[in-house]
């Protein structure tokens, strides 16, 4: 089965279409242990859905549960983080769990909590690995995973899944009610997105600051919680004087952008032997694809290709320096790529508005990378956020 055929069983996986994932890995069984542009198994993505069916099913297939995805967890750890306790569960008794504290404190289990705590002669030693290619984007420099902080930041996981018993047994441990957990959002943004009101209201009476604003999309657990409509939470915080209201002042600020429907950019870029190389040494991929003749010409690709990381580096660049402009992130991508780029093409990525957010600095892209002889390489959609820095009053 092709790259692309992988990328189809993935979708299903993510869309719960387990009759055609199951029946992709009948036909192609080195599908169970593919990977996504992010590192992730098939198992992690059933995992996210709480699919034991088709946890089920890819382990009786050969897939292996203890292989990490590219963010360095597994499919049992990845499983508690989503909160999918019968994925969890069903990995633990087949073998495949790596435990710990944090997966105890995201999955509610309180009484092992208490347990790993006790038995630690320091709380330091209870923190999860940051892996060596962590997203700063994700996490900050300040979330309590990369500072080392275990107690806040199992707290912060167990408050995103509404496991109250262990969020109020680790703040009384010492754990920080506002603690930066992923993108850099607290305890509170977190619960208030996944509908957590008894936990909600928990952190409020504890005295969480239900004013605080993300760095990642500048808005308030009320803001938040109105983004996974849920209104009831959002009044609730609101009561409390927090609106998600821009600030005034210096610093970031959610103003919309100046886009419309249309804008379009683009971005040029020759892929040659050079580059290539470099960007080999700056990420260690030294894949035979890209640099041994022999090995590439009894591919279908049949000589050397270019890494797909600098297809869509162009498109970094692109939003970047050019449209949105400097100051913008992606927020997301879903693209495919549909022919090899060689060395020594000159690749060409345009982006053209779909949409544009009326109050928010947020905006959806139609994306495309064609080569110098006009075949598309990568198409799909993205949305992007651009920091905007206002001026001081």
């Amino acid at each position: 089965m092709t790259q692309e055929g992988w990328t189809e069983a993935f979708e299903a996986a993510r869309a719960g279409d387990r009759a055609s994932v199951l029946r992709m890995a009948d036909k192609d069984q080195g599908i169970v242990q593919a990977r996504d542009a992010e590192g992730a198994t098939l198992l992690h993505a059933a995992a996210e859905r709480d699919d034991v069916k088709l946890v089920l099913g890819l382990l009786d297939r050969g897939a292996d549960p203890r292989v990490e995805a590219g963010w360095g967890q597994t499919p049992f750890e990845w499983a508690a983080n989503m909160g999918a306790s019968a994925v969890a569960e069903l990995l633990r008794a087949k073998g495949g769990a790596r435990e710990s504290f944090w997966t105890a404190a995201a999955l509610g289990e309180v009484d092992q909590v208490r347990r790993r705590l006790s038995g630690a002669k320091d709380p330091e030693v209870l923190a999860r690995p940051v892996p060596p290619r962590v997203d700063p984007y994700a996490w900050p420099e300040d979330t309590a995973f990369r500072r080392g902080d275990a107690l806040s930041d199992a707290f912060y996981i167990a408050c995103r899944n509404g496991h109250l018993e262990v969020a109020r047994f680790l703040a009384e441990a010492g754990a920080d009610l506002d603690a930066r957990g992923y993108f850099g959002a607290s305890a509170l943004h977190w619960a208030a997105l996944n509908g957590r009101e008894a936990v909600v209201r928990w952190l409020i009476e504890a005295g969480a600051q239900p004013g605080r604003r993300d760095p990642k999309f500048d808005a308030t657990p009320a803001g938040w919680a109105r983004e996974g409509k849920r209104d009831d939470i959002a009044t609730l915080i609101e009561g409390e004087g927090a609106t998600d209201q821009p600030e005034t002042g210096g610093g970031v600020t959610s103003r919309g952008l100046d886009l419309e429907v249309g804008h379009a950019a683009s971005r040029s870029l020759e892929v040659t032997p050079e580059r290539v190389r470099s960007y080999a040494e700056i990420t260690g991929d030294h894949n035979p694809l890209h640099f041994d003749e022999t090995f590439a010409s009894e591919t279908p690709f049949g000589r050397l290709v270019a890494h797909g990381g600098i297809t869509t580096g162009v498109l970094h660049a692109l939003v970047a320096e050019d449209m949105p402009g400097p100051g913008t992130v992606f927020l997301s991508q879903n693209w495919k790529f549909t022919a090899p780029v060689y060395i020594g093409d000159t690749i060409t990525a345009t982006a053209e508005v779909l949409s544009v957010h009326e109050t928010k600095p947020v905006c959806s892209l139609d994306i495309r990378v064609v080569r110098q002889d006009g075949e598309t390489v990568l198409e799909g959609e993205a949305w992007c956020y651009r920091f905007l820095v206002a001026a001081a009053s």
